[in-house]
């Protein structure tokens, strides 16, 4: 496991001494089982709860990215949505990214995260699950068909009580942080 912060993070005495970084990023790539995984991101949210958002003022915002992992088991399905719903009360916000929506709309849990969702991004969906997805967010007719059928980048923005088609394309620079997996970085 390695931290990247926006400032400095050096090595202190067993831990990370993170001085006065503005974001702090856990890469978790080199764990290849899901279990400890998942164990990993359970115990970095839990210090970023205590550490950040009950201890500082301002706004701050968590992002948790491969989040079906904490949606597939129960108690920490539970965890995401208590962090989700108090959050607000210290001004923290969640973003939670996650490519398999099918375990949140399995719990009660997970459908409790995605309703506590402000701002919502749907990106294109496999026709399986694509008319399930459209239930769960309450989207119009036909919008099934459409996640069924959107090409890399294609989305429906959901924004409180408005909605939008969205295509969203990555500049040059990023590329290399959109894309992963060793696929052609060139592509888009």
């Amino acid at each position: 496991m390695s931290c990247r912060t926006g400032r400095q993070c050096e090595r202190k005495g067993g831990g990370f001494r993170l001085g006065a970084a503005l974001l702090v990023a856990f890469d978790l790539s080199r764990i290849k089982d899901e279990f400890t995984k998942l164990y990993a991101m359970f115990v970095i949210l839990t210090w970023c709860w205590h550490r950040f958002a009950l201890r500082h003022t301002g706004r701050k915002m968590v992002v948790l990215d491969e989040a079906w992992m904490f949606a597939k088991w129960p108690d920490s399905a539970k965890f995401l949505e208590t962090l989700a719903r108090r959050g607000r009360k210290h001004r923290t916000g969640l973003v939670v990214a996650s490519q398999h929506i099918e375990e949140f709309l399995a719990r009660e849990e997970g459908r409790a995260v995605i309703s506590s969702c402000a701002t919502r991004i749907i990106l294109g969906q496999n026709p399986t699950v694509a008319q399930e997805v459209a239930e769960a967010f309450k989207l119009p007719a036909g919008a099934e068909e459409r996640l069924s059928a959107y090409a890399d980048g294609g989305c429906i923005l959901v924004a409180g009580n408005s909605m939008a088609e969205v295509q969203v394309e990555c500049l040059p620079y990023e590329r290399q942080f959109v894309f992963t997996g060793g696929g052609n970085v060139e592509r888009a």
